[in-house]
């Protein structure tokens, strides 16, 4: 579908990026479709990388990742009859039982000086934080409306349940072996630029599956053909990592355009 897609928008070259479990697609687009990186600058970025629970050893995912897969398919499905008939029964009752509880003091983001969330959301995006939640929740409202099984075949592929296969990227240290020797082969001017962006507050994959995939990455055998780097973003979760509040898509873009305008730069 990658090609089709860049043929059809008359691209020639790309950089590759995702976010979480995107990783295991960007990993067997980067391994079987490598030309299809700006050969001056080939760059991947991945956005809080997902890491199997076995790896990270985050407790209630591989939990979860043992289970039967009827199970976690069936707790899955369930959640859309639980957002819009079960928790809107009590929500009424849980309003009144809330209004009556004394009131704790605001919650104070803190900022260090810097500019709060909403502010950051403003600037980046042009829009309030109230305009933002208001289109989230009809997001939500339009996605549990609808048929979730495609987000339980996802969950059962992140925990390699029911005989699903990440492809190539199964064992993410064979990965990185493999994809370097795959890379000595092809025509690229410049090392594989792959940098991981890593959230503080990530209870997705933990710091146990931070450390791992940096290990899987920071190998002497491969730095002849792949430099890799990663950051951690102490005031980000797993998931607004990669939302325009936090900055980090505008900058690690701004980081690829000067990447690419000095790669050509230099090539002329």
């Amino acid at each position: 579908m990658v090609p089709a897609l860049l043929n059809h928008l008359n691209i020639r070259h790309v950089s590759l990026a995702s976010h979480s479990c995107g990783a295991i697609y960007l990993l067997n687009t980067l391994y079987h479709m490598p030309q299809i990186l700006l050969p001056s600058a080939p760059t991947v970025i991945l956005l809080a990388p997902w890491v199997h629970p076995s790896k990270s050893s985050v407790g209630l995912l591989h939990t979860a990742s043992i289970l039967p897969a009827k199970l976690v398919k069936g707790s899955i499905r369930a959640v859309p009859y639980l957002s819009t008939s079960v928790i809107p029964v009590f929500q009424k009752p849980l309003a009144f039982l809330s209004s009556s509880l004394p009131k704790s003091a605001p919650k104070i983001e803190q900022t260090n000086g810097g500019p709060t969330r909403a502010q950051r959301f403003q600037t980046e995006c042009g829009q309030s934080e109230k305009d933002r939640d208001a289109v989230f929740n009809y997001i939500m409202k339009v996605f549990f409306a609808e048929n979730t099984s495609g987000a339980a075949d996802e969950a059962l592929l992140c925990l390699k349940s029911e005989g699903t296969s990440w492809g190539v990227c199964e064992d993410y240290t064979i990965y990185v072996g493999t994809l370097a020797e795959k890379l000595c082969g092809q025509h690229f001017s410049a090392k594989l630029s792959v940098h991981a962006i890593f959230s503080g507050k990530d209870f997705m994959i933990g710091s146990g599956g931070m450390k791992y995939f940096d290990d899987c990455w920071k190998r002497e055998d491969v730095k002849d053909v792949i430099s890799y780097e990663s950051d951690e973003h102490m005031r980000s979760t797993h998931d607004s990592v990669a939302t325009p509040e936090d900055g980090l898509v505008g900058l690690f873009l701004k980081d690829l355009r000067e990447r690419v305008v000095a790669a050509n730069a230099n090539s002329n």
